[in-house]
């Protein structure tokens, strides 16, 4: 009875900050710890002024939902950032990204050769030579891993 009086005292306390008290169940008295625990982190943040509502019990709901809300709104902004190419892109003369350059032909910009390949290709095979002219040599995996810590 005890235990589950301190229990629910713990979700809605956020100023005790030590408790001594010997609890028989091993699930009542890490509940314990915790709220001390997350009352000390309280108190620090207070002390130095910082926002405290992610520790809060009470607000815990909402600032899980915020957080939430948050996560989505990333998510969603990097599936529109990795999305492929859909339409058009306009000629600007410019320096274009990977991903504009390596869509499919009809949406790349009129000012690109359409014909001739991409530099990228041809850093792709200088790597895939360098590695197995690496591979060939007696210290071939050591050797690997320096050339790619130093580029």
């Amino acid at each position: 009875m005890l235990n589950e009086h301190l229990r629910t005292f713990f979700r809605v306390n956020t100023t005790l900050l030590e408790l001594r008290i010997k609890c028989r169940e091993k699930e009542c008295a890490r509940q314990i710890t915790n709220g001390e625990v997350r009352n000390k982190q309280i108190a620090k943040r207070k002390g130095a002024g910082k926002d405290w509502a992610d520790l809060d019990p009470a607000r815990r709901d909402a600032v899980a939902a915020e957080e939430a809300a948050k996560r989505e709104e990333l998510r969603k902004k990097d599936e529109e950032e990795k999305a492929p190419v859909s339409e058009k892109v306009d000629a600007t003369g410019g320096p274009y990204t990977y991903k504009q350059l390596t869509c499919l032909i009809e949406f790349q910009p009129d000012d690109i050769d359409k014909k001739r390949k991409n530099n990228i290709f041809q850093t792709m095979n200088f790597w895939k030579c360098l590695v197995q002219q690496k591979m060939n040599t007696k210290n071939g995996q050591n050797g690997k891993r320096r050339i790619r810590r130093r580029l």
